[in-house]
């Protein structure tokens, strides 16, 4: 009865945000990322067509739960810990438009100080991070156009993957896409091939490395002025290249959880008025697993957009997605989300609000994978638990202060919830020590709260 209160009472809450919510995430979230205002196009160092834009940003964080940890562990090394983070980013943006090629070249790096106030051992997780991004594209306007897209990612936040949490890794997603735009563009067709890898620094983690080779096709027609039908389809070969199932450090898998996801969605999007806007989609996935089950189901879409002033934004959407994932084969994320931004006093007051509440449903977890650490006779019936359900909320106000075009000041908050249906839990044993205080060996727990404070000052022209 507990849980379908709690879970009641985080959908009211949900229901009651999105009336008032909607905005990008913090600055923490999005590092480098600036919003647009009026004077936006006036940035930047113009040489010739190209303009430079270069920036800084030094970030105070305090975070309740750095490693985002269960308070169901009883121990000191397992604990919820807090701690303070610094942060320094540096990024520059080359940006050339131009009516034969234009090209954008964007460069980012920063470093994360952790300071160990509740433990020392949280100062491990301070890390470079940075990121890089490169887009060329011939006739960007023309009937016929042709891009290479090209962004590179060093990541060091923490994030549960199968059964451990994982930190630094590099991910890098390259794209080449031609486009078509006959009957005075109103009729617009995309071919498009992606190669997507994900790589981790540790390799006690390096079964967890994966590659995606993305075929993809979408067509638009737009039928009215601002407002289109169009078909997004997908078919990608993934591949767990590392994987070894002899592998000792891999504990997580019994075979090699290779899939080749099909996506399709079929929609509509544009202007509805003059300040609203939508878009709407239904299709079909199917993960296409290669050992285990797959998912076979609907996916869609459906967001609404109103601008209802140049300077206030609102925005409500909800979407279904899958994603092939170690351990549970497939992950369905169920995202109802809602943004609002504000401007003010000439655009140097900004407001946003973010939140969000995601239904994440898991395949059925590995059947193959004992969790019974005696090698001689292993207890068959200690498996991974099947079912498992999770939900995810979150809610981030943020307020920006620009004094100059080239200068802000941001403070923002994140509250983070994430809970399991059933209190889902996974047990390591020993079946050779039953009736002793060693028969359990770990227990992981997958729920955790989390509060985080952002105070940043940033120059960006």
């Amino acid at each position: 009865m507990n849980k379908i209160i709690r879970l009641l009472m985080a959908l009211t809450l949900m229901v009651a945000v999105a009336f008032f919510v909607c905005a990008i995430p913090a600055f923490a979230q999005d590092e480098m990322a600036a919003e647009g205002s009026a004077d936006a196009n006036e940035k930047g160092f113009k040489v010739g067509r190209a303009r430079i834009h270069p920036a800084l940003a030094i970030q105070n964080i305090f975070d309740t739960n750095v490693q985002n940890t269960s308070d169901k562990y009883n121990s000191d090394t397992l604990k919820p810990y807090y701690d303070d983070i610094l942060r320094i980013v540096g990024g520059l943006k080359f940006d050339y438009p131009h009516p034969t090629i234009a090209v954008t070249l964007l460069g980012e790096a920063g470093y994360a100080r952790y300071f160990g106030i509740d433990s020392s051992n949280t100062t491990d997780l301070s890390s470079i991070t940075g990121r890089t991004r490169l887009s060329a594209t011939l006739f960007p306007d023309g009937f016929f156009s042709f891009g290479i897209h090209d962004t590179y990612t060093r990541e060091s936040t923490p994030r549960q993957v199968a059964l451990a949490q994982v930190y630094d890794r590099d991910h890098n997603r390259a794209m080449a896409r031609l486009a078509f735009r006959p009957g005075g563009k109103q009729l617009r067709f995309f071919i498009e091939y992606t190669n997507d890898l994900e790589h981790y620094a540790d390799s006690d983690f390096s079964y967890l490395n994966w590659m995606d080779h993305i075929f993809g096709f979408r067509w638009e027609l737009e039928f009215m002025p601002d407002t289109a039908v169009y078909m997004d389809s997908s078919f990608a070969l993934r591949s767990y290249f590392d994987f070894n199932r002899d592998d000792a450090a891999t504990q997580s898998n019994s075979e090699n959880p290779e899939a080749m996801p099909l996506r399709v969605l079929v929609g509509v999007m544009g202007r509805v008025t003059s300040k609203i806007l939508i878009n709407v989609a239904a299709g079909y996935g199917n993960s296409f697993h290669k050992n285990f089950k797959d998912y076979n189901m609907v996916l869609g879409k459906a967001e609404i957009s109103a601008r209802f002033t140049p300077r206030t934004q609102l925005k409500f959407g909800y979407e279904r997605s899958f994603a092939p994932i170690v351990t549970f084969a497939y992950r369905v994320d169920n995202s109802i989300y809602t943004e609002f931004k504000q401007w003010a006093f000439k655009d140097q007051l900004k407001f946003y609000l973010h939140g969000s509440f995601n239904i994440v449903e898991y395949g059925e977890a590995d059947q193959g994978v004992v969790l019974d650490v005696n090698a001689a006779n292993p207890d068959p019936a200690a498996r991974l638990p099947k079912d498992r359900l999770d939900f995810e909320a979150s809610f981030t106000p943020t307020l920006r202060y620009e004094p100059l075009v080239w200068l802000f000041l941001e403070a923002a908050y994140t509250f983070t919830y994430v809970w399991n249906d059933n209190d889902y839990e996974v047990r390591r044993i020993d079946s050779s020590q039953a009736g002793t205080d060693q028969y359990i060996q770990g227990i992981g727990y997958f729920d955790y709260m989390k509060h985080q404070v952002f105070f940043t000052l940033g120059f960006a022209y």
